[in-house]
C-alpha cells in the first residue's frame, strides 16, 4: 500500500473526525491527528486503517470493540503492535458510554503496544472519581511530551478540566494559557475552539460569568465550524451556566437544552443525565423561596503540598492518610454544623450558616491535627480558609465571587494556619485572637482583600 503523504500544517484541525469509516484514502493520515486536541481517538486495524468517530457513540463504541477486540484479553499479548486500543481514547467515548470492564481492556492493550492512553485514561479516571490520580496521570504525560507542541495541545484541554475538578485554578489557567499560545502559532480552527472552550472554564471558574460566556460563544461557534457536536455542545453546557450566572435564566435554558439535543442525538446518555439534573436543580432553585443570594460563611481546607507526601509515603499509606482525615474533618463538620459542598482530592469545600461555627470548626480541625501530631508522630499539615459573604445558590451549592474568594483565601494559608478575611472576625468580636488585619492580592480577584491569622493555638475561644 502506497503511504499517504504527511497533512499539510493548514489542514490540521480542520476535519476533526468522521464517524467510524475504515479508508485507506489520502485522508488517512490527517484522521490520526486532526482528532482534535479535546480527544484524538484512533484505533488501527492489521490493515491500517483508522476508525474515525464523530456521530452515534454506542455505535461507535461496538466498532471500537469488534477492532481492538484482538488485544484486549488479559494475560494476552497483543498479535501486532499495529493492533490497538485507542491512542487516546475520545472524551466522548469515555465519559459517555463505555462500561468499565472494556475500559479496564483498552488500558491493557495501550500498556502493551507502548501506548500512552492520554487524555482518555485521565479522563476516565476523572469519571470514576479518582481526580488526584486523574491529575497525577495527566501531569506526568505532560512533564514526559516535549517534543510536540501539537502533541501538547490534545493534552491541555483535558489538564485544564480536571484541574478545575481539584479546585486549582491558577494550574487550570497555566494550561489554558500555554493551549492559547499554541494556537496562535498553528492557528488552526480546531485548536483555537479548544482554547476558548478551555479559557471559558477557567473564567467561570474564578467567577467572571460574562467573561466567560463571551469568549465560551465564541467556542461553540468554532466547534461547530469544524463540525465537532459533541464538544460544541459541552462547550454550550458550560455557555448556559455562565449566562445563568448572570440571571438570564431564559437564555440558559435555550444554550441547555441545545445542548441537551445534542448529546441525546449522539447518543451521549451520561451527558443527557448530567443536563437533565443541572435543569431540574436551577428550576428548583428558581421555585424556590430561599432561592437566589444567600450569606453563608464558606470554609475551604487542603493538605499542604500533598503531592510530595505521596511520593514520601508511597500510595497505599497516602490512601490511609486520606481516609482518616476524610473521616476526621467530616466529623468535625458535622459537629459543628457544616454542610460539606464539594470534596475534591485532599480539599473540602463546607459552608456554615454563621462566621462563628465555620471558625470554631476551622480551629477544631487544627487542634486536632496537632494532638494527633503530638500522640503519634504525624499528622498532615492543613491551611484552612474562612470567609463571610454572600453567594448565589445554585444545584444544592454555592457560586459566584464570594466562593472564588474564599477558595483563594484558603489557598493563600500557610501550612497549618487559618486565614479568614477581616469581615469574618467582626462578625464575631471577641471570641478569636487573630494577627493585625493585611491587605493581601488574591489571584482572579481585582481589589485586595483585609485578612487576619487566627491564633488557633490561643485559649481566647
Amino acid at each position: 500500500m502506497t503511504r499517504p503523504s504527511p497533512p499539510s500544517m493548514a489542514s490540521l484541525g480542520r476535519t476533526p473526525r468522521g464517524w467510524c469509516t475504515a479508508t485507506p484514502s489520502p485522508h488517512a493520515a490527517r484522521s490520526r491527528i486532526s482528532a482534535g486536541p479535546a480527544t484524538g481517538a484512533t484505533l488501527r486495524d492489521d490493515s491500517v486503517k483508522p476508525i474515525r468517530i464523530n456521530h452515534s457513540f454506542p455505535a461507535t463504541v461496538e466498532c471500537t470493540r469488534q477492532r481492538s477486540s484482538p488485544c484486549m484479553e488479559p494475560g494476552r499479548r497483543p498479535r501486532s503492535r499495529r493492533v490497538a486500543a485507542p491512542r487516546s481514547c475520545a472524551r466522548s467515548i469515555v465519559c459517555t458510554t463505555l462500561e468499565r470492564p472494556f475500559t479496564r481492556s483498552a488500558r491493557f492493550a495501550c500498556g502493551w503496544v507502548g501506548r500512552d492512553p492520554q487524555p482518555g485514561l485521565s479522563l476516565l479516571l476523572l469519571a470514576e472519581g479518582k481526580v488526584d490520580a486523574s491529575l497525577a496521570s495527566l501531569g506526568r504525560a505532560l512533564v514526559e511530551e516535549t517534543s510536540s507542541n501539537l502533541a501538547r495541545g490534545r493534552l491541555l484541554p483535558a489538564f485544564v478540566e480536571i484541574s478545575l475538578k481539584a479546585r486549582d485554578v491558577d494550574l487550570a489557567r497555566k494550561a489554558a494559557d500555554e493551549l492559547e499560545s499554541i494556537a496562535a502559532t498553528y492557528d488552526t480552527p480546531t485548536l483555537h475552539a479548544a482554547a476558548d472552550t478551555a479559557r471559558g472554564e477557567v473564567l467561570l471558574a474564578a467567577g467572571d460569568a460574562k467573561a466567560a460566556a463571551r469568549i465560551l460563544r465564541s467556542g461553540v461557534k468554532r466547534w461547530q465550524d469544524v463540525e465537532a457536536p459533541y464538544e460544541a455542545a459541552r462547550a454550550r453546557v458550560l455557555l448556559g451556566q455562565a449566562i445563568a450566572i448572570q440571571g438570564d435564566q431564559e437564555g440558559a435554558g435555550l444554550e441547555l437544552e441545545a445542548a441537551r439535543a445534542a448529546f441525546e442525538r449522539l447518543g451521549a446518555s451520561s451527558d443527557v443525565s448530567n443536563v437533565d439534573t443541572y435543569i431540574l436543580e436551577r428550576e428548583a432553585d428558581s421555585r424556590s423561596t430561599n432561592a437566589g443570594r444567600a450569606t453563608k460563611t464558606f470554609l475551604f481546607t487542603d493538605i499542604v503540598k500533598s503531592t510530595n507526601l505521596i511520593e514520601a509515603i508511597g500510595d497505599d499509606s497516602w490512601l490511609d492518610l486520606l481516609r482518616w482525615h476524610d473521616q476526621t474533618l467530616r466529623w468535625l463538620f458535622a459537629e459543628h454544623g457544616g454542610a460539606e459542598m464539594d470534596h475534591a482530592g485532599d480539599g473540602f469545600f463546607v459552608a456554615f450558616d454563621d462566621p462563628a461555627a465555620a471558625v470554631s470548626c476551622a480551629v477544631a480541625i487544627q487542634t486536632k491535627l496537632a494532638e494527633h501530631r503530638r500522640m503519634h508522630g504525624f499528622a498532615p499539615q492543613v491551611r484552612v480558609g474562612v470567609h463571610a459573604t454572600s453567594a448565589s445558590k445554585a444545584g444544592g451549592s454555592y457560586r459566584g465571587k464570594g466562593v472564588h474568594e474564599a477558595a483563594r483565601i484558603g489557598s493563600a494559608a500557610e501550612a497549618g494556619e487559618i486565614l479568614a478575611s477581616r469581615g469574618t472576625l467582626d462578625a464575631v468580636p471577641g471570641r478569636f485572637a487573630a494577627s493585625a488585619p493585611r491587605a493581601v492580592q488574591l489571584k482572579g480577584i481585582s481589589e485586595p482583600v483585609e485578612v487576619v491569622a487566627i491564633d488557633w493555638r490561643s485559649r481566647k475561644r
